[in-house]
């Protein structure tokens, strides 16, 4: 004779599943359980498996964590012009900071991984060819890293799902872009293109 047992109180999220039969010749400790994919949200999912003979003997309940990865990482905006501050050059370095610059980062993907925003830089010229004589740079408190052809972390971010992340509008006074000329600049009009690259952080 089989006896048979059945798991009762299976939820997913909190809402009552479906019960289904478990034979005693499954391997013990082991529960093969399929769950519709309209029943999972992105990001976490709480399902608990609880059996019971047909004499009531309940087992504690068991709750597994299953993690949905879905949607995407992406630069939800990005300023595609903004202009630095207007620099009067006295024959001394100068500084200026971007005016209306806007990034937002959104992560949909429910992953538990951070996130990472660089940036790369092409030089400043004007439409003659000419170079300026400064450079681009991002300012991390008191550090300052150039701005070109490779690639300078700006910011490294966990966030909540679904959950957008203003950039620069978490910059403080000491940080974010800076625009350096040194006593050698002529002026002009100068225009230049800056990249941002965002990717997953792989999780050590």
């Amino acid at each position: 004779m089989t006896m048979m047992a059945c798991v009762s109180s299976t939820r997913v999220n909190g809402e009552a599943g479906e019960d289904y039969q478990l034979s005693m010749d499954d391997p013990v400790g082991y529960v093969e359980f399929e769950v519709d994919a309209e029943e999972l949200q992105i990001g976490e999912n709480q399902i608990t498996l609880r059996a019971h003979s047909k004499d009531n003997a309940y087992s504690e309940p068991v709750t597994v964590t299953v993690t949905v990865i879905g949607g995407e990482l992406q630069l939800k905006k990005v300023s595609t012009e903004s202009v630095f501050a207007p620099i009067k050059l006295t024959g001394t370095a100068q500084v200026s900071r971007p005016e209306g610059l806007e990034v937002v980062v959104n992560d949909d993907t429910g992953s538990k991984a951070a996130w990472r925003l660089e940036a790369t830089a092409t030089p400043l010229v004007t439409n003659q060819g000419r170079t300026l004589a400064g450079n681009l740079y991002y300012q991390d408190g008191a550090k300052l890293t150039m701005l070109g052809k490779d690639a300078v972390e700006i910011a490294r971010q966990k966030t909540a799902p679904g959950i957008d992340y203003d950039v620069t509008a978490h910059w403080s006074s000491q940080q974010g872009l800076v625009l350096k000329t040194t006593p050698a600049a002529v002026p002009g009009s100068y225009q230049g293109t800056i990249t941002w690259h965002l990717s997953t952080v792989p999780e050590e």
